[in-house]
């Protein structure tokens, strides 16, 4: 009871400091008019970006740019192709992260186990773990990073 009392009180006293959930989508609705497609192109890179996507809200993004095209703000169609176009610009960017070394920087961040399993795995099942690697992002990342280690051919 005591606890349901402070959750209630936390709820009543920040009431007065955050915006309503109206003006909150009026705010979020005029900033993707203005600028929705950049942020979808950036949120779907970022989220295919090797350990920033742990961190960054990509999918949110991107899927308040849909949200939005549904309204007529955006047009859903350049959305899709700029999601697609940010997530294969972030693949790269980690395919160069590991072709030109910087796996030593991600496996001392902790990943070298990962990275390790994703290598062998693409040594193994080369066709198999690409089409199943890039149906999450975050797996996909390791993927991207563990092909430029290889140094597989990039086309």
């Amino acid at each position: 009871m005591i606890l349901l009392g402070i959750y209630i009180g936390i709820l009543i006293i920040t009431r007065k400091f955050f915006p309503t959930s109206q003006e909150l989508v009026s705010q979020v609705s005029g900033f993707y008019g203005s600028f929705g497609y950049e942020i979808i192109f950036l949120g779907s890179m970022i989220e295919a970006l090797f350990i920033i996507n742990f961190f960054a809200p990509g999918v949110v993004a991107v899927g308040l740019g849909a949200v939005f095209a549904r309204s007529g703000q955006l047009d859903l169609t350049i959305g899709i192709i700029l999601a697609v176009a940010g997530a294969l610009l972030g693949y790269i960017l980690d395919y160069l992260i590991g072709f030109f070394g910087f796996s030593k920087v991600v496996e001392s961040l902790g990943f070298k186990e990962y990275t390790k399993r994703a290598t062998i795995e693409l040594k193994t099942s080369y066709f198999k773990s690409f089409s199943l690697g890039f149906i999450h992002p975050n797996i996909g990342a390791i993927v991207a990073v563990s092909a430029g280690v290889l140094k597989m051919n990039f086309v």
